[in-house]
């Protein structure tokens, strides 16, 4: 063997082992998950399944079902949480619960954690369409246990991270196959070039950019390059202070290792944005702590200085 090639091999091993390193650390035991208060919230059931996606792959999946409460009967609104690079549906489990709580249904696919590559890349939002496009139509199928459950016009979008991407492209897939979804919200989301070049497909939706600070693990804010390009308006903020792990509920020891110290008073700010900005966007049901609107706790979080908002804020957030 040359020593050309020993070297790229040796090289090859090295980023392999790395990798493998990596995925250790980032899934090592959990900080505590943000928990919701159960006095005047939903009851709900998280139902875990799985099932076999058009690309072939058997993948697990949580549902998290509110349970009917009083006068506030189905159907609910349905969001999709899609978590990040070398992340598990465990580490949006703690949102998923606070929405549910809140009258809220919440699908949580288990992705390919490995996001290297279109490959792998592609098949997770194959997956991710194949998943919405079977879930969706179960809500208007007499018999099914989802039937009346929830509203398809009523149908979000969360990707953290490089779920940020891939939820851009399952919401290009779905558009097509006729399945709207109303908006979207990227949690320090990142930026793909396959992403960029099919953004002119995107059809407008409402899209919220909700970032930590600029670092490595964001790429430094990239996607405000994604934002940028976008034929549409959208709104962006910074979480002030926040690091790349603040968006997880929970989060875990590896991620801070790499990407920076998490601390829950951030992670109340992200989840707080999630919810309200999707309560007032899909008519969430009121539950004891959902009386300020989107802009009100906007303009409550920047006059307190915990966050900043960026472009598409040209009307005062304030009501």
């Amino acid at each position: 063997m040359s020593l050309a090639a020993y070297g790229s091999s040796a090289l090859a091993e090295h980023v392999r082992a790395v990798a493998v390193l990596l995925m250790v650390t980032l899934t090592l035991s959990s900080c505590p998950a943000a928990k919701a208060e159960p006095s005047g919230h939903f009851d709900f059931e998280v139902v875990a399944g799985e099932r076999k996606t058009v690309t072939g792959k058997v993948r697990k999946y949580f549902l998290y079902v509110p349970r009917q409460r009083g006068g506030q009967p189905p159907p609910y609104p349905l969001v999709v949480l899609i978590h990040g690079f070398l992340r598990t549906a465990h580490h949006m489990s703690g949102n998923a619960r606070y929405l549910a709580s809140r009258g809220i249904v919440v699908f949580v696919p288990q992705m390919d954690q490995w996001l290297w590559g279109y490959k792998k890349r592609g098949r997770n939002m194959d997956e991710v369409i194949d998943h919405v496009a079977w879930l969706v139509p179960r809500a208007e199928a007499p018999g099914d246990p989802l039937y009346g459950l929830f509203d398809r016009r009523r149908l979000g979008i969360l990707g953290h991270s490089s779920g940020g991407p891939i939820a851009i492209e399952a919401i290009i897939g779905l558009q097509e196959r006729g399945i709207a979804v109303d908006s979207l919200m990227l949690q320090d989301g990142i930026v793909w070039p396959r992403t960029m070049a099919r953004l002119h497909e995107l059809k407008p939706l409402d899209l919220l950019s909700v970032r930590s600070e600029p670092a490595t693990c964001n790429q430094h804010a990239s996607v405000l390059s994604l934002l940028s390009q976008l034929s549409f308006p959208y709104r962006d903020m910074i979480v002030v202070g926040a690091k790349h792990c603040d968006p997880e509920n929970p989060t875990n020891f590896g991620c801070m290792c790499i990407c920076g110290r998490s601390h829950d008073r951030y992670r109340e700010v992200f989840v707080r944005l999630l919810y309200v900005y999707f309560k007032d966007r899909l008519k969430a049901p009121a539950v004891v702590d959902s009386a300020p609107t989107v802009a009100e706790t906007i303009h409550y979080l920047e006059d307190r200085g915990k966050v900043t908002l960026g472009k598409g804020w040209e009307v005062s957030a304030s009501p």
